[in-house]
């Protein structure tokens, strides 16, 4: 979005889906920026089946909200157990195929991370990015 728009348009975009978020999740979730336009969601759910819907939820949401600046917007959601995790390096490396994936496969849609078809694959790395 940056590319297209500009980082004010962009920053300003991040602010309303953040107020999408607020709306969407509990007090007790926890939502992180990650990277220009990466959001990371970290939530309690009994099933895959829950999460999907919460995010499919949120995807649905956003896509009928109106943006001011670019008047709509689609989001892309790949999701994981924390169970199945064992650094902050896995979790970035596994968001980051994820979303490659998304872009080149289809966009505005929900996966469960294991049926993105990406695992094992290495991350071609050519950004820096602080946690």
């Amino acid at each position: 979005m940056n590319d297209n728009y500009g980082h004010a348009i962009g920053c300003g975009v991040i602010l309303l889906v953040a107020r999408l978020l607020k709306n969407n999740y509990r007090l007790v979730d926890c939502v992180f920026r990650c990277g220009g336009e990466g959001v990371a969601l970290l939530f309690h759910t009994n099933t895959e089946t829950e999460a999907r819907v919460a995010l499919n939820r949120l995807r649905l949401n956003t896509a009928e909200y109106f943006f001011p600046q670019i008047v709509q917007l689609t989001i892309s959601c790949g999701f994981l157990g924390l169970a199945s995790i064992d650094t902050v390096s896995s979790i970035v490396n596994q968001a980051d195929l994820a979303l490659y994936h998304f872009k080149n496969n289809g966009r505005n849609r929900v996966m469960p991370y294991n049926e993105l078809g990406v695992n094992g694959q290495q991350q071609v790395d050519n950004s820096i990015e602080l946690f």
